[in-house]
Parts: structure tokens; C-alpha cells; sequence
């Protein structure tokens, strides 16, 4: 009597505390309704747990009597987890036939470990149903054992995972006629062969369609091909039968970069009929509507380039479309889908496209989510094409473009995406808003943190101002969180609209950089930022002040020694001139007019005469000044000698050039003797001279100095600009450099005057 009161006390403490402790190695946890228990099989089980785990580190045999009390009859889950340790490196683990028949309301039997190496299908011979049966990290397990048993108990599994169960070292999982007809018995819907060792055979008994697989998961699995003529093509075909009614594909990480080794193999290819979807397994993509399939290109990265594929005919069955962390660079591909389709999400994240083509998805008209973050489209933001990326996606409602260094997008970039609810734009370069949100009526994200805007001004700020006003009423969230925001006289309505409309409306408090120290925004940043604009006013105020005032000095003062120059360069003028018709310079002429025979008439009859009225109505020059050459040699001399006489006696060497002077071996002679001595040069062409028939000495001159041009008008000669500036430019040149010579005659005694005294 004793003892039954004290049971009685046990168990009633048993049910009610928080954690309850069934022996040394259980423990209840209520509120998950959950039993774990370390090496042992309870007895019986609190009436509330539904799920009991067993962790075994020892060699245990399980049988029907361990779970023969009533209580077992209410659990669902059976979780069992049997892996090698310190202690106990090998042990063995295993279940004799029908020893879970008490578990009547058993639906999920789960195993992990890799002392899980054996397991007959015998031993749910008394089960009728499961919905989940889970072998998973059982490396060491003997799959062929387990699909000879499979045939022979009558049993239905929904979900039927095989994850690391074979490893390549040691077993394999072979996909064979044995595996595809225990699919088939056990009526399997859901299929997970992730991270194991496939091999695939060919099969000769297929199933007839359509049969009741609807997910396989195959990510992250690696695979090798077993059997005669068993080529990519005629494993297509086989498994292209049996992923027929599949909903759902999970190839992530399926090691492809081993069957595609060449660069182009996506590139310049058309398919303008159905029946040429079997290329590259296109098809694959199009006849199951979930399908995963990232980081399947690890190796290589992938240029999808000039493809046409026109299947609006054909049946689509694709609904969403996962194809991350591929590498892939280019998706240069033109696609024409049926008219009513049924694609609702495309994420192409985390890969490295430079180049989308706005082709490749505005014919699917459903899409409502377009995932393109953390890849590198700022690189194509200045093409044409990146402005029509969202042309004709009608029902958008989430677009990411996270993470691209994008510092643009055209304003009306979202033209067609009236019903945008979410836009991620965070992780670029935006230093504003360009684009228009105002027509977006349900947009109620705008993610725009983590960007390099220090304020908005402007169309910019009254874009947003609106939108935030339009939909007060709702829970809009416009993030500019992780932005180098400016507390400055430039970001003043900025920081008010921060002030007055943003963080009331979020309840969340932002930061501003002020002079380089990070201080929440409120009334005091608002205030020093408009400090910031007073300072700012006095010194720009004062800085055009002192410019304007700098500026006047600096015109007055070249105003003066531009004036002071011309004086001096007039008294030069007027010096020069007294000496020479005084005759006390070396120089006997003005200038000297150099010309070829055959221009002798235009010398005589045009140059001369008007040159002489000039210098007559200029500087009252009666007398000869100018020397014509051939007239004032003397005759019976050397003509090198005279030559060289009549430059050193004129001041100035005028050259008439033209396609006669250019061949004289004379003229040239003269040309370069006056060039040397730095004598004052002025052309006057005579006609149109080619450059390349010039002498380089002569093109040298011609490209170094202004000149004077002889144009015909009215059958008379002119000159461009006129005499009266010819003449001018005669006496300065003359002039400068008379000036030169007394200025370097005086520097060279006052030298000698400086030896001597030293001496």
C-alpha cells in the first residue's frame, strides 16, 4: 500500500513538472510535446508526447515488446540517431521484423547516424502508412539490403529521404529498375537523394505515366554512369519519361560543370518549334513548375548568348525558377513564352551578370517576384536595353536589384510595374533618386539603404515627399538606413522632411554626419544645419567680395601695364623711326621684298607702290626704304655677296611665296641666311602653296607666324588683311628688334665697365 502511493506520487509529479525526468536517461519537454532519451526505449510514454527521439551510442536489437505498452499508440514521430563516438566506436544497431507494428499511429520514422547500416523494409511489415520515412548521414548503410527488402512488404511512404546515405568511398545509390519500381509500390510522392552517391543506370521497366512522384531533391549530389551505350542522350530520354507529373526539381549544386565543359555551349542557338526543346534539356525547364537549380556551374562561368526560343505554342508548365551562385555572366536570350503562362518568380541572385536582356522575361506577363540582387548590372546601366529591363511585367510585385553597384536608374524605369509592392535598391552606389515612384499606388517598400545619398534635393525629395504623403495611411517603409546622410546647409529640407514626415512615420530614429561627428537628427541637427547656411552666405558673401575687389585690382593694374606698354612700345616706334631717317642705324632699309623672277610684276606693280604710300601716309617716309633685290645691287659683284649685303641693310625680310619661290634654290638661300641671323621674317603668299612642296625651313615659318595673303578682286590684287597693317607690323618688328640690339650693346658695356673696375 505504501509503495503504491509513493508510485502514485511519482508519476503524478512526473506529468506536471516542466521538464520531466522518466529515468536517469529521459526527458520530457511539454511544451513541444516531445521525449528524448539517451540509450534506452522508455517503458511507456506521458500521454501528451506525440514525437520521442532516441539517441544510441551502444549496440541495441529493437524489437515489438519494447514498444508494446498502450502509451506508444499516440506517438507520431519516431526520431532514432545512432553515430559512432569516442566510447564506443563501433557498435551495431538492428530491427527484427514488424517491430514497430504497436506504433499504430506512427506517420514519421526517422534515422540518422552512420551506425545505421542496415535496415530491412521487413521491419514496418505491420505498418500500413507513413508519411515520412528519413534516412539521413547514414554513410555506412547497405542500400541494396534495403531495396531487396522493399518488394516485399505492403506499405505506402509519402516522403522518402535518402540523404547522405552513400558516400563515394564507400556505397552507392544506384538508380536502377529495383529503385524505380520501389518508387512505384510505396507510391512515393516526395523523393530527397541530396548529398549522396548516385548512379545512374539505364532502366528498362519504366512506369507508366503518369506516376505519382511529384519533388525529387537532388542537390548537392554526385553522380557517375553505369552500363553500356549509357551516353547524356539516352539518359535524357529515360529520365525525361519519369520526370513526367514532377511539380518540384532540386538540382542545386548537381556538379553539371562535368558535362559542359565548353564556354559556348549556350550560345547562337534558335528554337522556333517544341519539338526541339530537347536541346540541352530546355525542356527540363519548362515541364516542371518549381524548379532549383543553384550553384550547378561552380567551375566555369557561364555566357548565355544569342539564344532564340520561341515556344508560345508549346506546354509551359514552369512556375518559379531558382538558378543562384552559377557564374553566370551574360543572359543574352530572347524569349517568346505562351500567351498565358503561369511563371511567377525568376531569382537569378548572387551570380555575376554584366548583361540582362530585356528579352528574356516581358513575355512572362504573370511574374510577381524578379530576384536579380548581387550580381554586377551597373556595368550596363549606361546601355539602352537596362531602361526596358521591367517592360511589360504588368503584375510585378517584388523586384531586387540588391547589391549591383548601381548608381542610376532611368526615370520612368518602373513605367510598366504599377502594382510594385516591394523594391529592394539596397547595397549600390545611388547618390539620388532619378526615378519616378509617384506611379506606383501599391508600393509599400523601398529599400534604399546602404548607399552613398547624403541628402535629397529637389524633383529627388519632392518624389519621395509625395509618395510617403499618398500613403500615410499605410505601413509604407522607405529605408535609408547605412547612407552617409549630411547634416549641411545643402541637405537642410532634407533633414526637415526627415524630421517631420520620415522617422515619425517609421518610428525610427536616423544618424547624420555634422562636420565629421555622427549625431542623431533632430532639432539641434536641424539648427546647426541651417547655421551651416548662414556661415555659409557671409562667406560666400565675403569671398565674391574679395574677388570682385581682386578682380578690379588685377584688370586696373594690367589695364595700366597693357597702357604703359603700348607707351613704351609707341616711343620705341617713334625712336627707331627718328634714327632711322636720321641714317645713324646700320640699316639703310625698312624691309627687303624677296621674291622669285616669275613674280616680279606683282613686286614691281602692286607690292612696292603700296607698300611705299603706306609707309609715306603712316611715317611720312618719303625717302627709298625698301629694297627690291635685283634693283639695288651693285652691279660687277659677287651675288651671294650682295645678297647677304641687302639683308644685313634692311630691318625687316618680307618673303612673297609661292610655288616659284618654293622651287628657287636662291630664294630659299635668302630665306635661311635671314632666319639665321634673326632677321624679322613676314610672308606674303602670293597663291594657294601646297605644305609638302614647301622646304621644311620655309613650313616651319609658315606654321610659326601670322602672314599676309594676296587674294584677286575685280582683276586687281589685295592684300588680307591691308597695307596699313603690313606696315605697322614692319616698323614694330623693326623696331623690337633695334630695340633688342641698344639693349644688348648696353648690357655688354656695362659688363666690360664691371671687369675693368674689378681688375
Amino acid at each position: 500500500m505504501i509503495f503504491g502511493m509513493y508510485t502514485h506520487i511519482v508519476i503524478v509529479t512526473c506529468f506536471t513538472s516542466t521538464c520531466l525526468s522518466l529515468s536517469s536517461d529521459c526527458k520530457y519537454l511539454p511544451e513541444l510535446d516531445m521525449l528524448t532519451c539517451d540509450n534506452t526505449v522508455p517503458f511507456t510514454v506521458p500521454p501528451d508526447v506525440k514525437e520521442v527521439q532516441i539517441t544510441i551510442d551502444k549496440s541495441i536489437r529493437f524489437e515489438d515488446k519494447m514498444f508494446a505498452d498502450k502509451s506508444w499508440e499516440n506517438i507520431s514521430v519516431l526520431e532514432i540517431t545512432a553515430q559512432n563516438n569516442v566510447q564506443y566506436e563501433n557498435f551495431n544497431i538492428s530491427f527484427l521484423r514488424g517491430c514497430f507494428k504497436s506504433l499504430s499511429n506512427l506517420t514519421e520514422l526517422r534515422f540518422h547516424g552512420n551506425r545505421i547500416t542496415s535496415f530491412s523494409v521487413n521491419t514496418l511489415a505491420s505498418n500500413v502508412h507513413l508519411k515520412l520515412l528519413e534516412f539521413s548521414s547514414c554513410r555506412m548503410m547497405n542500400i541494396e539490403d534495403f531495396l531487396d527488402s522493399s518488394l516485399s512488404v505492403d506499405i505506402t511512404i509519402d516522403k522518402l529521404t535518402l540523404s547522405h546515405v552513400s558516400d563515394k568511398s564507400i556505397d552507392e545509390c544506384k538508380i536502377d529498375d529495383k529503385f524505380v519500381q520501389m518508387i512505384k509500390k510505396y507510391g512515393v510522392m516526395y523523393l530527397n537523394l541530396s548529398n549522396s552517391n548516385v548512379v545512374l543506370q539505364s532502366i528498362l521497366d519504366l512506369p507508366e505515366r503518369p506516376n505519382r512522384l511529384r519533388s525529387v531533391d537532388l542537390s548537392d549530389v554526385y553522380y557517375s554512369v553505369s552500363g553500356k551505350n549509357m551516353g547524356w542522350r539516352s539518359i535524357y530520354e529515360t529520365y525525361d519519361k519519369l520526370s513526367d507529373g514532377l511539380i518540384s526539381l532540386n538540382i542545386s549544386e548537381f556538379p553539371l560543370d562535368r558535362y559542359f565543359k565548353t564556354a559556348n555551349i549556350f550560345e547562337a542557338r534558335n528554337v522556333s518549334h517544341c519539338a526541339e526543346l530537347n536541346y540541352q534539356f530546355i525542356k527540363l525547364f519548362f515541364k516542371i513548375e518549381h524548379l532549383c537549380a543553384d550553384a550547378i556551374f561552380r567551375e566555369n562561368t557561364v555566357s548565355i548568348k544569342n539564344i532564340f526560343i520561341n515556344i508560345s505554342t508549346c506546354s509551359v508548365k514552369l512556375k518559379t525558377l531558382q538558378f543562384r551562385r552559377n557564374r553566370l555572366k551574360y543572359f543574352n536570350i530572347t524569349l517568346y513564352l505562351p500567351k498565358y503562362n503561369n511563371i511567377t518568380e525568376v531569382d537569378i541572385s548572387f551570380n555575376e551578370i554584366i548583361y540582362f536582356s530585356p528579352y528574356a522575361l516581358n513575355t512572362a506577363t504573370s511574374l510577381l517576384t524578379l530576384n536579380l540582387n548581387n550580381n554586377k548590372l551597373g556595368q550596363m546601366e549606361n546601355l539602352p536595353e537596362f531602361g526596358e529591363l521591367l517592360r511589360d511585367l504588368d503584375s510585378l510585385k517584388y523586384f531586387s536589384i540588391a547589391g549591383n553597384r548601381i548608381s542610376n536608374l532611368p526615370y520612368d524605369f518602373f513605367r510598366d510595374n504599377a502594382y510594385l509592392q516591394v523594391l529592394d535598391l539596397s547595397e549600390n552606389i545611388f547618390e539620388t533618386i532619378t526615378f519616378r515612384v509617384t506611379n506606383l499606388n501599391y508600393l509599400l517598400v523601398i529599400n534604399l539603404s546602404l548607399n552613398r545619398i547624403h541628402y535629397l534635393e529637389g524633383k529627388s525629395l519632392e518624389n519621395v515627399q509625395v509618395y510617403l504623403t499618398r500613403n500615410n495611411e499605410n505601413k509604407v517603409i522607405l529605408d535609408f538606413s547605412g547612407n552617409p546622410i549630411e547634416c549641411s546647409c545643402k541637405g537642410v529640407n532634407f533633414i526637415e522632411w526627415i524630421i517631420s514626415d520620415l522617422q515619425p512615420h517609421l518610428k525610427h530614429r536616423y544618424t547624420c554626419d555634422m562636420e565629421g561627428e555622427e549625431i542623431e537628427i533632430g532639432d539641434f541637427s536641424l539648427q546647426h544645419s541651417k547655421y551651416l547656411c548662414y556661415r555659409t552666405g557671409i562667406f560666400v558673401a565675403v569671398s565674391i567680395f574679395a574677388v570682385v575687389i581682386l578682380s578690379g585690382f588685377l584688370l586696373l593694374m594690367k589695364y595700366l601695364s597693357r597702357r604703359k606698354n603700348m607707351r613704351r612700345e609707341k616711343n620705341a616706334q617713334m625712336f627707331f623711326l627718328k634714327q632711322f631717317l636720321k641714317g645713324i642705324l646700320q640699316e639703310q632699309y625698312l624691309c627687303q621684298i624677296s621674291y622669285a623672277s616669275e613674280d616680279e610684276i606683282c613686286v614691281l606693280d602692286t607690292i612696292n607702290p603700296n607698300l611705299k604710300r603706306a609707309f609715306n601716309n603712316y611715317a611720312a617716309i618719303e625717302r627709298d626704304c625698301i629694297c627690291l633685290g635685283d634693283t639695288h645691287f651693285n652691279l660687277g659683284r659677287p651675288i651671294v655677296n650682295e645678297i647677304l649685303r641687302c639683308i644685313s641693310k634692311s630691318c625687316v625680310m618680307i618673303y612673297v611665296v609661292s610655288n616659284y619661290f618654293c622651287q628657287s634654290q636662291w630664294c630659299e638661300m635668302e630665306l635661311r641666311e635671314a632666319y639665321e641671323i634673326n632677321k624679322p621674317i613676314i610672308l606674303i603668299l602670293k597663291e594657294e602653296v601646297p605644305e609638302n612642296k614647301m622646304s621644311p625651313l620655309l613650313a616651319a615659318i609658315f606654321n610659326r607666324y601670322t602672314r599676309a595673303k594676296l587674294v584677286i578682286k575685280g582683276g586687281q590684287y589685295e592684300l588680307i588683311p591691308d597695307w596699313k597693317s603690313l606696315c605697322e607690323s614692319i616698323i614694330k618688328l623693326a623696331a623690337n628688334s633695334y630695340i633688342v640690339k641698344v639693349d644688348n650693346h648696353k648690357r655688354k658695356k656695362n659688363t666690360k665697365q664691371d671687369d675693368t673696375t674689378n681688375i
